[in-house]
C-alpha cells in the first residue's frame, strides 16, 4: 500500500500544483487570450475587420513590420492611432490598406 500512496500523492501534488497556477493568474486578472495576444495581432485584427485579407498583408510581411516598429501598448485604440504613422513609413502596407483605413 506504500507504494500506490506514494504515486497517488504525485498525481495530487501536480493536480494542486496547476490549481494553484491556475488559481493565480485567475488573481492578477491574465487569461489565456490576453497572454497569447501581441500588438501585431490587434494590427491584424484591425485591418482584417476594415475588409484587407491575411494574404495581402502576409505579401508585405506586415505583421512583422508592425510588430518590429510599434512600441506602445497592445489596446486598439493605440494601435489604431499609429496606424497612420506605420503607412509613412512603410509604402507597402500603405497600399494595401488604401481605401481600407
Amino acid at each position: 500500500m506504500n507504494l500506490w500512496n506514494k504515486l497517488t500523492s504525485l498525481f495530487s501534488k501536480t493536480k494542486t500544483a496547476a490549481a494553484t497556477e491556475e488559481a493565480d493568474n485567475n488573481v492578477t486578472g491574465e487569461t489565456a487570450d490576453k497572454v497569447k495576444c501581441s500588438c501585431s495581432d490587434v494590427f491584424v485584427r484591425i485591418c482584417t475587420d476594415a475588409g484587407v485579407s491575411k494574404k495581402e498583408l502576409n505579401k508585405v510581411n506586415a505583421a512583422a513590420l508592425f510588430d518590429e516598429w510599434y512600441e506602445g501598448t497592445c489596446d486598439e485604440d493605440s494601435v489604431r492611432n499609429s496606424i497612420d504613422e506605420l503607412r509613412q513609413i512603410h509604402p507597402g502596407i500603405n497600399a494595401k490598406l488604401t481605401g481600407k483605413l
